[in-house]
């Protein structure tokens, strides 16, 4: 996630949001060669939709976990809620032209090479613009 945080310096980081987007898109890159080979479908808006919902699933799942487990009802009105709006946003970007993209079969070796791919850069300290400081002790002024 921190390349990944890098890539996307322009967001602004208030409320968490370039970690949100560095996360999502981190997580979708490497999940997407699977996902192509199993299901044989690319979501065009996939990353947006994550990006909209991502922020309210940590506590839709706290009010659905304590509405459930003690019977509190009162909490079970604002898990409604946020659950609700995750599954408006999943229907609404549903419905935007071409959303999806069909990806012809591919052979399980191809999925091996991405992977192996990923890794490598992901791991390689070629690809890292700040490696050789990542463990850097800081000095205090």
């Amino acid at each position: 996630v921190p390349r990944a945080e890098r890539m996307f310096s322009f967001v602004p980081e208030k409320l968490g949001l370039r970690e949100i987007v560095a996360t999502t898109f981190a997580a979708q890159l490497y999940v997407l060669p699977w996902i192509a080979y199993t299901i044989g479908n690319f979501s065009v808006v996939s990353f947006l939709s994550n990006i909209l919902v991502l922020p309210t699933v940590p506590l839709a799942m706290l009010f659905s976990f304590i509405a459930g487990v003690f019977s509190v009802k009162v909490i079970a009105f604002p898990a409604y809620v946020l659950l609700s709006y995750e599954l408006w946003i999943a229907e609404v970007l549903s419905k935007v032209p071409a959303a999806s993209i069909n990806i012809p079969t591919f052979p399980i070796w191809l999925i091996i090479l991405l992977y192996l791919g990923i890794a490598y850069v992901t791991f390689s300290k070629r690809f890292s613009a700040t490696s050789k400081f990542m463990f850097e002790k800081k000095s205090s002024t």
